[in-house]
């Protein structure tokens, strides 16, 4: 059976109470009638999954009631987890915001079906996991300016606009995932922090431009409609992967790129690839005649050709 509102009051008279650090709730059942906020003074992580929590988070991050705002520095909470709680809503998140904005810095908030706009605006999170929230709309008044790591997958009412406002938003974001977002057709992303880049699964992207010169890594499989694929400052990427994809515009400038797999590549129409290191290249089963004007491509066929052995 769940866990009722009794729980917080437990926690807080057990011996162990000034020693908690780390807490993970599982199947927790909280009402509109609980009372009694959890007071662990020294609590860094909160994880609370599969949950109904119909009380005040407030209750959650050791807050009785709204009016104690001399207590709203104490907090030492820096990884707030809830996750499979269909219960949550937009208004609930308020709480967070304001009692925990100047200490929180991961934020994972999965599979919770009732959230569309919540306001987020935490000045030093770091990491913010909005994996699975299928009604998400947009995020109106989003300011993370210290957000490093972001994850936006299976939102899938999240549209263009509200992605690009966010991502735009993020002078140090490193990694960036939006799988399976399902609405997102164009994405342009300009940034001189960022590291990785997951679009995989995104059905209807069609075209992806990045104008990120650190980029080390992108993920893209099953872009099953991707057509321009446009990667102007690729200085930091070291391999790219585009096999099978239906792309046929393909711009890459990517000096330290060893490895390049073209393998199934069809449609290829248009191509521009400047890569000087280019030690590997996979074009089989591609639309080659669309390669010709790319030496480093060529060179490094050549090559591989003056290596196999003649045979009668």
């Amino acid at each position: 059976a769940p866990i009722g509102d009794s729980l917080f009051s437990i926690l807080n008279h057990a011996k162990a109470a000034p020693h908690i650090q780390s807490l993970s709730l599982n199947g927790v059942s909280l009402t509109y009638w609980c009372q009694d906020a959890l007071q662990l003074k020294n609590l860094k992580e909160l994880r609370i999954t599969s949950s109904s929590i119909r009380a005040s988070l407030d209750l959650l991050i050791g807050f009785s009631d709204d009016k104690d705002v001399s207590r709203k520095q104490e907090s030492k909470l820096e990884k707030f987890t809830i996750s499979q709680c269909s219960s949550l809503r937009d208004d609930h998140l308020r709480v967070v915001v304001t009692r925990l904005g100047g200490v929180l810095k991961e934020l994972t908030l999965t599979q919770c079906l009732r959230l569309r706009n919540p306001v987020i605006a935490l000045p030093v999170l770091e990491h913010l996991n909005l994996m699975g929230s299928f009604a998400l709309q947009g995020l109106p008044a989003f300011s993370c300016p210290n957000l490093k790591s972001l994850d936006l997958s299976f939102c899938f009412r999240l549209r263009n606009e509200s992605i690009s406002r966010i991502i735009d938003s993020l002078p140090q974001i490193e990694e960036l995932t939006v799988v399976k977002c399902l609405l997102l057709r164009e994405l342009t992303v300009r940034s001189k922090t960022l590291r990785y880049l997951n679009v995989s699964y995104c059905d209807s992207l069609q075209k992806l431009q990045l104008i990120c010169p650190r980029l080390e890594e992108l993920d893209n499989d099953s872009c099953c409609s991707l057509d321009t694929l446009i990667l102007s400052q690729a200085y930091s990427l070291r391999d790219l992967n585009v096999c099978v994809l239906p792309v046929r515009t393909l711009e890459v400038v990517a000096p330290v790129m060893s490895e390049l797999n073209l393998v199934g590549c069809r449609r290829l129409d248009s191509c521009a690839i400047s890569a000087p290191n280019l030690q590997r290249v996979n074009v089989r089963g591609s639309r080659t005649v669309a390669l010709r004007f790319c030496k480093e491509v060529r060179s490094v066929q050549m090559r591989n050709w003056t290596r196999i052995p003649y045979q009668f």
